[in-house]
């Protein structure tokens, strides 16, 4: 096998964020073997106290509208990327909730849909109805319950056989870990972090990206994977990433 480094996390100007998915697909080739452009798509749980949260709102509200309208071509445009043995395009998008945490659903072929549900259970029902392989991977593992940290209690290494454990928000290993969270969206917390979901029973591999919001995948220091493939096409990458033949780096190979 070769070990080949991508980013799996990060937005562009499709949704909320900046710069068009060319110039991000542009900028990946030229340091990464794949990667994917990951849209905003749904949180079923936002806030809706247009006094406290009017702001919220329209980020998201206006980001989820410009990725329904944008999708197909931006599936369009990752599939044109994709070029076997050289890099290779997955398709993602974000779904995001305050009781269950944030998860990207992942896809080995270009008709991915775009789909919402009332939680996350109900939402893997969802996808799996469409009888098409998906992953639904949780990020920023380590923020509180309710303010879109992971739930352990609600985990399902089924669906999810990989977690981002680093990103440009930090380290979500554990509360004593090197790069401590730095987002609004509050400190990391012991109870959600990567090393409770690990003792908690639940098995699943490592796999750090960016999540970076300007249009630059593998942006470094922010995060990146590694995966180890047989070779570098769609069939054999995501093998790898349901293998969990994974390496979570905070940028450096």
């Amino acid at each position: 096998m070769s070990l080949y480094w991508g980013d799996l996390h990060n937005h562009c100007a499709v949704s909320y964020g900046s710069g068009t998915p060319k110039r991000a697909l542009d900028n990946a080739r030229q340091h990464l073997d794949f990667c994917t452009i990951t849209g905003h798509a749904f949180w079923p749980d936002m806030p809706v106290d247009l006094a406290r949260h009017n702001k919220t709102a329209l980020i998201h509200l206006g980001g989820f509208a410009k990725l329904q309208h944008h999708w197909t071509g931006l599936m369009q445009q990752l599939e044109a990327a994709n070029t076997p043995g050289k890099f290779v395009t997955l398709p993602s998008y974000e779904w995001h909730s305050r009781e269950y945490g944030d998860h990207n659903c992942y896809a080995p072929t270009f008709d991915l849909k775009l789909m919402d549900a009332p939680d996350l259970h109900a939402l893997s029902r969802k996808i799996k109805r469409q009888q098409k392989e998906f992953m639904l991977l949780p990020h920023h593992c380590g923020y509180s319950r309710g303010h879109r940290g992971t739930n352990w209690a609600e985990f399902d290494d089924k669906v999810s056989p990989l977690v981002e454990i680093y990103s440009n928000h930090g380290s979500g290993e554990g509360d004593d870990a090197p790069y401590d969270y730095y987002h609004y969206m509050g400190p990391r917390v012991g109870d959600s972090m990567v090393r409770t979901g690990l003792q908690a029973g639940h098995r699943f591999g490592f796999i750090g990206s960016t999540d970076t919001h300007d249009g630059y995948p593998g942006h470094y220091g922010h995060g990146r994977v590694g995966v180890w493939a047989d070779k570098l096409d769609q069939t054999s990458l995501w093998k790898a990433l349901k293998s969990r033949r994974t390496i979570a780096s905070t940028g450096a190979r």
